[in-house]
């Protein structure tokens, strides 16, 4: 009996901004894991990943229901912030796969 086994596709995981915050503001998912940050907020925010940081991303969410996607393809701590308001911070933790 021949079986073949497929990796399921992982899951997004989120990230809410609400109250002027990312929550959570520590996000641990696995390498290949998207992250999906949406805004609750009436005014616009961005998520931009710090200077200097591995992964360069960055998106504008103008307004409540807006959302930004990317994908982590490599392991590392990923801080970034929001660009209008430095107070807002947050990072992201890739793993290895199974090293979670």
């Amino acid at each position: 009996m021949l079986v073949l086994l497929t990796a399921a596709r992982r899951s997004d995981a989120t990230v809410t901004i609400h109250g002027f915050g990312f929550k959570p503001d520590t996000l641990v998912v696995a390498g290949g894991t998207s992250v999906v940050w949406t805004n609750q907020d009436e005014i616009e925010h961005t998520v931009t990943a710090d200077s200097g940081t591995a992964a360069s991303f960055s998106g504008v969410l103008s307004g409540a229901g807006t959302s930004f996607r990317f994908t982590f393809t490599h392991a590392g701590t990923f801080p970034y912030g929001c660009a209008r308001h430095a107070f807002m911070r947050g990072v992201v933790r890739v793993t290895t796969t199974g090293d979670q």
